[in-house]
């Protein structure tokens, strides 16, 4: 079986390494490096390698490169298994989209405000009060204390780019976890700069199937930011920091992933030859009765 990860940097030796361990092929293919052709026939390309012939697509991009995954997406998944389907990855990337599908599955979510341009910065700055959290698409935050600081750095952004503005919050501590189908592969618990693994109660499991009901994928990361008795989402994303979750969890996540989509796509498989069978041999013993 042969899969190809998609991914940011040039090199992630430690995800081709595990992946080495379970598929028979492994194309590690940097994303800056695929080129799409839309035309009498769509294709997907790395270099000169087809990427439909690939039995599997893993993205692990973040949300800079989200219009550019998204059509790879649409283009490969009509022939290819892909773990979260080309609309579910442009929402997931997409926080104003998120946020609301997470608050229509009742989870509480931090409060945010988006912008499209710096007109209302005025109205920001009425109800959210300072200090404001501003957040590129990019994931990067800078923290402002004043109006002027505020108007600056809203400057820096290009006409038509979402300003994402937040109101910090004075966390107890953020939870993270690691979801693979249906399972928790691990969770870890942050306070400061400590990190310790931890386990989980029915209350957390309950939420984080509400949150894979909004997200529909087969896997994802999410954090909560603990406050009281009370748990925020924060944040979903579906690049997993594999290095970190491995090290304060002691467990192997990349390989849990890479099984797991391994074994998806052969069940899928027998299903479908299950299936002809079935109707062929159907087929031939209604010949055989008439």
């Amino acid at each position: 079986m042969k899969i190809a990860i998609i991914g940011l940097s040039e090199n992630n030796a430690s995800v081709v390494e595990e992946a080495k361990k379970v598929f028979d092929e492994v194309l590690y293919a940097p994303i800056d490096f695929i080129k799409l052709e839309v035309g009498e026939e769509q294709r997907a390309f790395y270099r000169d390698v087809d990427l439909s012939t690939f039995d599997i697509i893993l993205p692990l991009v973040n949300s800079s490169y989200n219009e550019f995954m998204y059509l790879c997406l649409k283009i490969l998944e009509k022939n290819v298994y892909v773990p979260t389907s080309s609309n579910d990855f442009f929402i997931i990337g997409k926080k104003c989209l998120l946020m609301k599908r997470l608050m229509d599955q009742g989870l509480k979510v931090r409060k945010s405000v988006f912008l499209a341009s710096n007109r209302t910065s005025r109205m920001i700055i009425e109800n959210l009060k300072f200090p404001i959290t501003i957040k590129s698409s990019s994931g990067k935050r800078v923290k402002v204390t004043n109006e002027e600081t505020l108007n600056n750095v809203l400057s820096l952004f290009k006409a038509g780019n979402i300003r994402i503005l937040e109101k910090p919050i004075e966390a107890e501590s953020v939870i993270w976890f690691f979801v693979v189908g249906n399972e928790i592969v691990a969770s870890y618990e942050q306070v400061g700069e400590n990190l310790r693994s931890i386990g989980v109660d029915e209350d957390i499991v309950s939420k984080i199937y509400r949150v894979k009901k909004a997200i529909n994928s087969d896997f994802f990361v999410v954090n909560f930011i603990r406050k009281k008795d009370n748990l925020i989402v924060n944040d979903a994303f579906l690049s997993p920091d594999f290095s970190v979750l491995n090290n304060v969890t002691g467990k192997n996540t990349t390989q849990a992933l890479l099984v797991y989509l391994k074994n998806k796509v052969e069940f899928e498989r027998i299903g479908v030859i299950q299936s002809i069978f079935k109707s062929v041999h159907d087929f031939f013993r209604g010949l055989v009765k008439s």
